[in-house]
């Protein structure tokens, strides 16, 4: 299978970002759900421009969801990526969702 190449993990990335965007307020937490444990394991990318997209998914969704306390996240699925990944900076980040 051919590696992925930078350009393809950003537009994947900006892909993600357009669908939190045009996300309403009541379906945030399902697509959460799904998509946050998949961002945060991006950051273990070897390409920084995806990492940096990556920073910029996650500061969008500290956004939506810093004030509404009600949003339930993955933190089974977070707990379970702390765990088994050896990357630094995605243990640092889905960390920071678990606390």
């Amino acid at each position: 299978m051919a590696e992925t190449t930078e350009a393809d993990e950003v537009a994947s990335l900006d892909r993600v970002l357009t669908r939190l965007a045009l996300t309403e307020e009541d379906k945030i937490e399902k697509v959460l759900s799904v998509l946050l444990t998949r961002v945060v394991n991006a950051l273990a990318s070897k390409h920084a421009a995806a990492k940096k997209k990556v920073i910029e998914i996650l500061t969008h969704i500290n956004k939506r969801v810093k004030e509404q306390h009600h949003i339930k996240l993955p933190l089974a699925d977070l707990l379970s990526l702390y765990l088994d990944t050896t990357d630094q900076m995605v243990r640092n980040f889905a960390v920071v969702y678990v606390d």
